[in-house]
């Protein structure tokens, strides 16, 4: 059942338990984009003061009562985009990153491929290595086939990135 609640601090919206933030202003429906680490986020404002917001947050505030401000909102199945309030609890923060590493689903600090900041692929990396060791291209001339920095390359070549 949907259900709809006035966001602590910021009166001029709404959240719903499936992570609708509904701008009573303006009378539409705020668009989310996603941070750094993968979670939906928006600028909520309130007295003239812009804040970055994550979504997951403001449901479980909503819906999920506590009164132990350290702790985090675990997504328990994962998925950083579902923000519906089934999917959300409160952990505190060393079962939050338990909870990360026993579903392998959101791995601290990844590497290769999975980080959202990877130009390569583990193929591409392998390709790499096999390049080097055959000694038919050069560090610098793979760095500028795939527009990556000499150091890049060295951290593929020695498995400190793109391990798998």
């Amino acid at each position: 059942m949907w259900e709809v609640k006035t966001i602590a601090n910021y009166p001029n919206y709404t959240i719903s338990n499936t992570g609708v933030v509904f701008n009573l202003r303006t009378q539409k429906i705020m668009k989310l984009h996603p941070d750094k680490d993968g979670y939906w986020v928006l600028n909520l404002s309130s007295n003239g003061h812009k804040r970055s917001m994550r979504v997951h947050r403001l449901v479980a505030e909503a819906f999920i009562w506590t009164n132990d401000t350290t702790l985090t909102v675990n997504h328990i199945n994962g998925i950083k985009e579902d923000n519906t309030v089934e999917n959300l609890e409160w952990l505190s923060n060393i079962d939050n990153i338990k909870h990360a590493f026993r579903t392998g689903l959101t791995p601290i600090n990844p590497k290769g491929e999975r980080s959202r900041r990877s130009k390569l692929t583990n193929t591409d990396a392998n390709q790499i290595r096999e390049w080097i060791s055959n000694n038919t291209h050069t560090r610098k001339e793979i760095a500028d086939m795939f527009n990556i920095c000499l150091s890049s390359v060295s951290n593929i070549i020695n498995y400190k990135t793109y391990k798998d």
